[in-house]
């Protein structure tokens, strides 16, 4: 969240698992991918369709200051 958007991927047993690091391939006619997706340090296997992920981007500079202002 702390670079405006968060990728959020379902395990093979239905856990949800929040990314550190992933990489974003946005196209114009068709799904975006995700790939080089790491959690806690381990990177998983493959690319992912946006329709099998939730993402969320956010451009909000007063939540970013409270979520600052949590961690201080």
């Amino acid at each position: 969240m702390y670079d405006g958007e968060c990728l959020i991927i379902k395990s093979r047993t239905d856990d949800l698992l929040i990314a550190e690091d992933f990489n974003k391939q946005e196209y114009a006619v068709k799904e975006d991918v995700f790939s080089n997706v790491y959690v806690k340090g381990l990177e998983l296997n493959g690319s992912f369709r946006r329709s099998e992920v939730l993402y969320f981007e956010y451009g909000n500079e007063e939540l970013s200051k409270l979520i600052d202002s949590l961690f201080l």
